[in-house]
């Protein structure tokens, strides 16, 4: 069938069929609600479970710090579409980061070449480690790998063009059954060749999607902008080598025809 979004109708198939159902609810927090205005990715584990990867930052108000309470920081959500009979709440997901300075059992405490699993729940979630911090565009997973982009309003100095602008790249073991998820471990290649879990873009400003671009000969880089250019006159554009799987695909068979 066909979804109209402008008479929002159905045409073909069998509408009567069609139907939709949450799968998600988010925290009911009167001082601190998590607004999403981004598309959520969508990634599959080994039994072929999709997983819905988003982030949450108010997007119609940037700037806006907050404070307290109040603040807006933003989080990463990872929640598994398991057909839920009733939504799933923040109370099924684990909250990778509890506790600032927790240790091994907070994201952000762990050294970007190890993980954290979580198992039993139907998901993950951490709240982003700097205060104001949020996730304005949309998340990509590629090779394993979650990426995103975050924007942190900073008004002290307009050299950054209104903020910090970071590359997030969180390892993910989509290999394993049921609801364990591994994650944490970096995914980003820095100019000395170490794997980092987060990259500050030159220039700062507000950053763009995460752009994946796979080449012919099997390798894959990622681009991302940024609203201001570096502070040495450099473009606003950022350019990572990621790693990639060895092959896209693969030739099995054809066939040739000639004409006589």
């Amino acid at each position: 069938g066909t979804y109209d979004s402008g008479t929002k109708t159905v045409t073909g198939a069998t509408p009567a069929n069609w139907g939709g159902k949450r799968i998600f609810t988010p925290s009911s927090l009167t001082s601190n609600r998590q607004p999403s205005f981004n598309k959520i990715e969508v990634a599959f584990d080994s039994a072929l479970k999709p997983w819905l990867f988003f982030g949450t930052g108010d997007r119609e108000r940037p700037e806006d710090i907050g404070s307290g309470s109040s603040a807006k920081t933003g989080r990463i959500y990872a929640v598994l579409d398991n057909n839920p009979t009733t939504p799933i709440t923040e109370a099924n997901l684990t909250n990778f980061c509890p506790t600032a300075g927790s240790g091994t059992t907070c994201l952000w405490d762990n050294a970007a070449s190890t993980s954290s699993t979580v198992l039993g729940n139907a998901g993950w979630y951490v709240t982003l480690p700097n205060a104001n911090e949020k996730i304005l565009s949309d998340p990509v997973v590629f090779n394993n790998v979650l990426y995103f982009t975050t924007f942190k309003s900073v008004t002290d100095n307009l050299c950054k063009g209104g903020g910090d602008a970071t590359l997030y790249g969180i390892k993910l073991s989509l290999a394993g059954t049921g609801l364990g998820l591994t994650a944490g471990g970096g995914g980003i290649v820095d100019s000395g060749g170490a794997t980092q879990r987060s990259i500050q873009l030159t220039g700062g400003g507000i950053p763009s999607n995460p752009v994946v671009s796979m080449s012919a000969n099997g390798g894959a880089a990622l681009y991302v902008g940024t609203t201001n250019a570096s502070a040495t006159g450099g473009s606003g554009m950022n350019v990572f080598t990621i790693s990639a799987p060895s092959a896209f695909k693969k030739l099995k068979k054809w066939k040739e025809w000639i004409a006589d």
